[in-house]
């Protein structure tokens, strides 16, 4: 069971991640920062190493860093992740 909902957190996360970072919501931030522009790399490391905690909370960094407009869609699918993961947003 464990596998199976691991498995498909890192989906979820790697989904999100590529669809914010993707689709041009990135390019609205004017930093500098190589932690920001790396992003989706940096997420994908920690997927790599099952730091599925510290990938969805560095992508909710990226957005709240950016002033990122989140569609209602892309906050819901971020706080269910949260949730499972039992973290506070």
């Amino acid at each position: 069971m464990f596998k199976s909902l691991n498995s498909s957190l890192k989906r979820e996360i790697l989904e999100l991640s590529v669809e914010i970072i993707d689709s041009n919501y990135l390019y609205q931030c004017d930093v500098e920062s190589l932690g920001i522009k790396n992003a989706k790399t940096l997420i994908s490391e920690y997927l790599d190493h099952m730091e599925y905690g510290l990938a969805i909370e560095y992508l909710v960094y990226v957005v709240r860093e950016c002033n990122i407009n989140l569609k209602p869609n892309f906050k819901k699918r971020i706080n269910r992740v949260l949730e499972k993961l039992d973290i506070k947003s």
